[in-house]
C-alpha cells in the first residue's frame, strides 16, 4: 500500500471563489485609497490675497515646554501661499538663536510656491548633555518676496531637563 495519495484533486469551486473575492477586495481598496487621479491634482490653499503674494504659516509659535534630554523633537510648519502670485524664497529659511545653544539646521522642499500651494520646513533636533539643558528660545526666519511681510518669524521653544 502506497504512503502517499495518487488520487488527483481537483480545486475546490469554494477555495476559487475565496481567491476571487480577495482579489476583488484588494483592487477596491487600492482603488479608494490610492485614486490615481489624486497622484496629478493638488490640495490647493484658498486665495486671501489678488495682485500678490502672501505667505501664511500654521503656526507661529511652537512651545515644546519641558523636553527629556536625549528626545528628539520633530518640528514641522506648513507654509503656504494664499496670494495669487507667485511666493519666492529669497534665500532658504534660517534659524536665529535667541536663548539657549546649539540652533538646528532648517530643510524645506520648495523654494518656490504657486497661488495655492504648500511646502514644509522642518527641522528634528536634539539636546543631549547637561551643558545643553536650559531653555532654549530659537526664531525661523521665512525670507521672502511677500511685500507686506517679506520675512515671516516663526518661534520655537523648548526647555531641556535632565
Amino acid at each position: 500500500m502506497s504512503r502517499f495519495n495518487t488520487k488527483s484533486t481537483k480545486p475546490k469551486k469554494r477555495n476559487l471563489f475565496s481567491i476571487l473575492l480577495v482579489i476583488i477586495i484588494v483592487i477596491g481598496l487600492l482603488i479608494t485609497f490610492l485614486r490615481p487621479q489624486s497622484l496629478f491634482e493638488k490640495d490647493l490653499a484658498e486665495i486671501e490675497v489678488t495682485g500678490a503674494p502672501r505667505i501664511k504659516v500654521a503656526t507661529e509659535t511652537i512651545d515644546y515646554g519641558n523636553v527629556n534630554l536625549g528626545e528628539v523633537v520633530y518640528p514641522s510648519i506648513k507654509v503656504t501661499n494664499v496670494g495669487d502670485q507667485i511666493l519666492e524664497f529669497k534665500e532658504p529659511p534660517y534659524i536665529e538663536l535667541q536663548e539657549g545653544c546649539c540652533p538646528p539646521i532648517p530643510a524645506i522642499r520648495l523654494m518656490t510656491l504657486d497661488p495655492g500651494e504648500s511646502t514644509i520646513v522642518s527641522f528634528p533636533f536634539s539636546m543631549h548633555n547637561d551643558s545643553m539643558s536650559g531653555f532654549h528660545d530659537f526664531r525661523l526666519y521665512l525670507p521672502t518676496n511677500d511685500p507686506t511681510e517679506p520675512e515671516k518669524v516663526v518661534t520655537i521653544l523648548s526647555n531641556w531637563i535632565p
